[in-house]
């Protein structure tokens, strides 16, 4: 449901920490979407092609240790995902925590 443009900005706005890009999903569509960004910097990082977004799109990437810690913490959260306590919350975590892991030097 998003236009190719809007497609393209969510990775930098979830770099930035920019809730609004997830603002249409539900918490599974918001998971699925935030593993489809973390999958691609994996990739960009390891130097292969990414598959779901432009490397154009993709911000620089935290490390290796700490893009792999989010992607195991996305991989725990899809499991509740449909049955999330607050899903305002919970999108808001996600988004704080691929801000975190994108941005780690470590």
């Amino acid at each position: 449901g998003r236009t190719a443009k809007a497609w393209s900005q969510v990775p930098k706005a979830v770099a930035r920490g920019d809730v609004s890009v997830l603002a249409e999903c539900t918490p599974p569509q918001a998971v699925d979407l935030l593993q489809k960004v973390c999958h691609d910097l994996l990739a960009h990082r390891a130097g292969a092609a990414p598959r779901f977004f432009e490397t154009g799109d993709l911000p620089r990437a935290g490390s290796y240790e700490s893009l792999t810690a989010w992607w195991r913490e996305l991989a725990r959260e899809q499991k509740t995902a449909e049955h999330p306590f607050n899903a305002g919350l919970m999108l808001e975590s996600l988004v704080s925590r691929a801000r975190s892991a994108l941005h780690s030097a470590s």
